[in-house]
């Protein structure tokens, strides 16, 4: 039985066909009793409206998409519906889905499996929006997604304490081994707690030329790369925020390959934790990365580590890391190309917030170069004594380390 709200969609061929909102709930009322069902019976355009509460079992999880252009959304928001894959896996894309197939509004909890935990995109390009994936896992790569093949949008998410056993804790985009076209768009959405045993513990793109903007990275751990690992791709970040994530090398960004070439442009790196004898961007193999204007400050290890590999920055403040700042391969470039060593006046370096005061050197207009404008992913929200510190331990301690 097709139920719900209809409304007309008009094809190129001019016939008319009836679009549905069909209404599931988590006891197996409703239109359908399970996600899946709804799914297989849905045609392009349907909306299947979750209700609130918690969906379990067969037919709620491992959902297939099946290629339809559908959309999956709650009537609550992630707050209210959440899908317990009790150790399976959430929604599978891998039938050629395009951005017309739609999940939103979710949460996806405790998935499991060997790639991609919570959700599994193969040559596919879905749109995944204001979700959560919350304690997903992987045994190999993509501890909440896995992504090869296709352009997906994630928008607006959260991903929480995912772990992966080798690469990306959050989300593992591309191939370890190949050029599959893989060019996902991560968007304003947030990365706490995620860990991966090897390299990436939010994010590691591979062959994947990712778009990443406006995303929060706190609290992520590898061995390399603790927020995000980059192998034999480019891969742009704009007004990310980078604060508290530890590796034993680039415990921001590591990445490696003569194409593993990471664009940062009006991102903050504070209080991230490496080695003393490594850095917060860590770059072996031949990576090239160019950085404008942007903050590296307060952390723990050198600014920019280059093993193998070269940078370009501009507009940059890089300031009281532990190990140093305009060190080695990048020294020549202090005083040049707007770049300059100085306390951004961070208004609050206890949270990822990182505003800085109306008299910061990284505000715009105040900066000694006009034309840098902002530097940093945060603007002005003070105009108080900035916080300042005047030991390493000082600094832990506001960060509550």
């Amino acid at each position: 039985m097709r139920a719900g709200i209809s409304c007309f969609l008009l094809l190129l061929s001019g016939t008319v066909v009836f679009a549905d909102t069909h209404v599931i709930y988590p006891d197996g009322s409703g239109d359908y009793p399970t996600i899946q069902a709804a799914l297989a019976s849905a045609v392009d355009g349907d909306v299947i409206e979750l209700a609130p509460g918690i969906f379990q079992g067969p037919g709620n999880t491992d959902v297939d998409f099946l290629g339809k252009a559908v959309t999956v959304t709650s009537q609550g928001g992630a707050d209210a519906t959440a899908i317990d894959c009790a150790f399976g896996r959430g929604f599978l894309f891998q039938s050629l889905e395009g951005p017309a197939s739609v999940l939103a509004g979710v949460t996806i909890q405790d998935g499991s499996a060997g790639q991609g935990g919570g959700i599994f995109i193969d040559g596919a390009s879905p749109t995944i929006e204001n979700c959560r994936f919350l304690a997903c896992t992987a045994s190999t790569v993509g501890g909440a997604i896995y992504h090869r093949g296709g352009t997906p949008t994630i928008d607006g998410c959260e991903f929480i304490e995912c772990e992966a056993a080798e690469r990306g804790g959050a989300i593992f985009s591309g191939n370890i081994w190949d050029d599959t076209d893989s060019d996902p768009t991560i968007s304003d959405c947030l990365f706490r707690y995620c860990t991966a045993e090897i390299r990436g513990g939010a994010l590691y793109i591979s062959w994947s030329s990712a778009t990443v903007t406006g995303c929060l990275f706190q609290e992520n751990s590898s061995e390399l790369g603790g927020a995000v690992a980059l192998n034999n791709d480019t891969a742009l970040f704009t007004w990310c925020t980078f604060y508290q994530n530890s590796a034993d090398g680039g415990s921001g960004v590591w990445a490696t390959r003569a194409r593993g070439n990471p664009v940062l442009i009006n991102c903050t790196f504070c209080s991230n934790d490496a080695s003393s004898d490594n850095g917060v961007i860590y770059l072996n193999g031949g990576a090239f990365a160019e950085l404008r204007n942007t903050i590296i400050a307060f952390n723990n290890g050198y600014a920019v580590y280059i093993a193998g590999g070269a940078a370009v920055l501009s507009c940059c403040d890089l300031y009281w890391n532990t190990s140093g700042d305009w060190t080695g391969e990048i020294a020549g470039q202090l005083g040049m190309a707007g770049n300059i060593q100085a306390d951004p006046m961070f208004c609050d370096i206890s949270v990822p917030e990182l505003e800085i005061n109306d008299v910061s050197p990284c505000a715009a207009g105040t900066h000694p170069n006009p034309e840098c404008a902002l530097i940093g992913a945060w603007g002005v929200n003070c105009t108080s004594t900035p916080v300042t510190a005047t030991t390493w331990s000082e600094v832990k301690s506001r960060y509550n380390r």
